[in-house]
């Protein structure tokens, strides 16, 4: 029996572990000596100059913008790492014998289809982890949700006994966290038994030969749509998650979706080669995860996973798990069928799902005051965002103010959500003292503070202003 309880799917994770590691070549080799030019000098840029300066590179960074707003980053490079920022220095590109792209900079930019026409290679920091690690992934995509899923698997994991490194589009980025890795010492995350990442549509442009053990797509709703031409453009770059799996591998895929489902349908139907592919529902009984009578069923016998288990067995109650709402369902249901196809228990699987609080700034409890219930949701990025979150809250939509930041404001109209050109500005200071001082908000509301308002470095790190200025917020009555 394996650490997860599990007898059949661990002696297929050693098995692979295995033969990874003797796939695996000397990346100190591979890169020594190469000369390298990373685009980008944000978190994944950072972790991608220092690792590949670790592994005996040649680094050059450049970032448009100037020196002076680059300083915190430039003091985490390596001191062998040379910078060229506030300029274009297309001369750079030509020089280079590999270009790692950070996963803000759009791949069609006239500098990189010029590299790629002279055969300079361009590949994505996702990819640039992929190829020096070489460890079993489970990779996490779609609009809303990943953040959730992917730490959800990644607690999982270490439950059930397994070594996991959870990364990518959520905390470190994976560059970074296998640097961190070799300068301890380490193996830089190659001991690993999983790398849990959570992969966005930038990051998959630039995928290669990315090619997890474990996919999930949780959803697909407009998004990005100004790096994108249109939704089809988005969708491909999303569907890059599976693109180099095979039948040794498992996809994951949300049957209550329709876009998700349409992808399956045009891309995933017609033969091939292709992944074993598992749904999970909260509408209908499916191959994988779904939910019926208030519990979360589990259907794998076709995984070849858990044989002692009936066709269909009980999981979870779904009052039982801690985060609630309707998406958060959806995230739980997701992670539990990652989780136990990366081999599991149930018990270890369950006992997430009931303990788990949520992650902060989603859903995230903040205080009462005068009747009014204060909900930090301020990560909800995008509208499909805001409106599952609000799914989940038994009350009505009053309406939303924007606490300062200006960003998408919406509204509702029947209780639908939609833009709406007037901002309410609110300027009596902290989220709680404004709460108190503006008449307005007496009685039994809730309030959600959603950011709603595109990319998260829009104003630098996020996440230190989610914790010091709340942006938006929804009032929602009773």
């Amino acid at each position: 029996m394996n650490r997860a309880g599990e007898p059949v799917r661990g002696r297929q994770v050693e098995t692979e572990r295995m033969m990874l590691m003797e796939k695996h070549t000397d990346m100190t080799e591979t890169f020594r000596d190469m000369n390298i030019l990373v685009v980008g000098l944000a978190r994944s840029g950072t972790g991608a100059a220092n690792l590949l300066s670790a592994l005996g590179a040649r680094v050059t960074v450049t970032d448009i913008k100037p020196q002076g707003l680059l300083q915190d980053s430039i003091k985490r490079l390596d001191p062998s790492v040379r910078v060229i920022a506030g300029r274009d220095a297309e001369e750079i590109f030509d020089e280079a014998g590999m270009i790692v792209i950070s996963p803000g900079v759009p791949a069609d930019i006239t500098p990189l289809s010029r590299a790629r026409g002279k055969g300079i290679p361009v590949i994505g920091e996702l990819e640039l982890a992929w190829r020096v690690i070489q460890r079993p992934f489970i990779a996490v995509t779609g609009t809303n949700g990943k953040s959730t899923v992917t730490t959800l698997v990644g607690l999982m994991l270490k439950e059930s006994g397994f070594s996991a490194v959870t990364g990518g589009n959520i905390g470190n980025a994976l560059t970074e966290e296998i640097y961190s890795g070799l300068r301890v010492g380490g193996s830089g995350c190659r001991g690993a038994d999983y790398i849990v990442a959570e992969v966005s549509s930038f990051q998959l442009e630039s995928a290669e030969t990315f090619r997890p053990k474990i996919a999930a797509i949780l959803n697909i709703t407009p998004d990005h749509l100004d790096r994108y031409g249109d939704m089809e453009d988005y969708i491909n770059a999303k569907a890059r998650i599976f693109g180099n799996q095979t039948p040794e591998d498992f996809l994951v895929l949300n049957a209550d979706d329709p876009e998700v489902q349409r992808l399956e349908s045009e891309r995933l139907r017609a033969g091939g080669r292709g992944p074993r592919i598992f749904h999970f529902s909260r509408q209908r009984e499916v191959e994988g995860v779904y939910c019926r009578d208030g519990k979360v069923w589990c259907n794998l016998r076709r995984a070849g996973l858990h044989k002692e288990a009936s066709p269909n067995f009980p999981l979870a109650s779904v009052d039982g798990i801690r985060i609630k709402g309707a998406h958060n369902l959806e995230n739980a249901m997701a992670a539990s069928l990652c989780a136990l196809l990366a081999g599991c228990s149930h018990e270890a699987v369950r006992g997430v799902l009931e303990s788990f609080p949520g992650l902060e700034h989603r859903l995230e409890p903040v205080a009462e005051i005068n009747g009014v219930r204060f909900i930090n949701d301020s990560k909800g990025t995008n509208t499909g965002a805001v409106a599952g979150s609000l799914k989940g809250l038994d009350t009505k939509l009053s309406h939303r103010l924007d606490f300062g930041i200006p960003g998408h404001f919406i509204q509702t109209d029947d209780g639908q959500l939609g833009k709406c050109g007037r901002r309410d500005l609110l300027q009596a200071g902290p989220h709680l003292r404004a709460a108190q001082d503006h008449r307005r908000i007496t009685g039994r509301h809730h309030v959600f503070q959603p950011l709603g308002q595109g990319p998260r470095d829009r104003f630098g790190n996020l996440r230190r202003e989610f914790d010091d200025q709340p942006t938006l917020a929804v009032f929602l009555q009773q």
